[in-house]
């Protein structure tokens, strides 16, 4: 049988017990919203993203937001309820269930916590040696059009100095010996091809690295 209270001065002091533990109550409620939000921090800071885990801080947050309301209801009517302690005793639950539900939110966040920092960084680390080898190759890449532009100048020379001799062989009396000129014009001509086949070759070079980057 429920004991009333028998003056004015303990109904005051009931009903500022009663008060007490609601505030007491809503301060868990508050500690409860703020490890969520520290739980949302540290995914944020990581830049993952864990769809799992991240529908059940919405599904927490949902059920935060609808006992807030329960509480704030409750709150309102509990001193006008005829079994005051017991409804107080379910808000007390209530609060306690939430924190459970917490705690097993960063316990399932903490096993998937680990091998995503793992994958994060050994994705970052090959995201970065990548990087790097393009950054090689296209260094390779310039190289190669340098010595390309180069060879290609050389063959311009030797082929200016090529038609030149030929015709100083032109205008050359015909009964001077033209073996001299002859000679260096072979040898002219074997370096032009040479040059040739080396500017082939980078060129082929140039094409494989544009597709290893590719």
């Amino acid at each position: 049988v429920e004991i009333l209270p028998n003056s004015r001065t303990s109904e005051q002091e009931f009903r500022e017990s009663q008060a007490a533990e609601l505030e007491n109550l809503e301060s868990e409620l508050s500690h409860l919203i703020a490890q969520i939000e520290e739980l949302e921090g540290q995914m944020s800071t990581l830049g993952l993203t864990l769809t799992q885990v991240e529908g059940e801080v919405r599904q927490q947050q949902m059920g935060v937001t609808e006992q807030e309301q329960v509480l704030h209801v409750k709150g309102r009517t509990v001193e006008l309820l005829p079994d005051a302690e017991n409804n107080m005793a379910k808000l007390q639950v209530l609060v306690e269930s939430s924190a459970q539900r917490v705690i097993q939110l960063a316990a399932q966040w903490e096993k998937h916590r680990v091998p995503l920092i793992q994958e994060f960084r050994e994705l970052k680390a090959l995201h970065d040696s990548k990087e790097l080898e393009s950054s090689q190759r296209l260094l390779e890449i310039r190289e190669l059009h340098e010595r390309i532009r180069l060879a290609a100048d050389e063959a311009k020379r030797k082929d200016d100095l090529y038609k030149q001799l030929l015709v100083e062989v032109e205008s050359l009396p015909k009964d001077i010996s033209r073996s001299a000129y002859t000679q260096r014009i072979l040898e002219i001509v074997g370096n032009i091809c040479k040059q040739k086949e080396e500017i082939t070759k980078i060129l082929h070079d140039t094409k494989e690295l544009q597709k290893e980057i590719n």
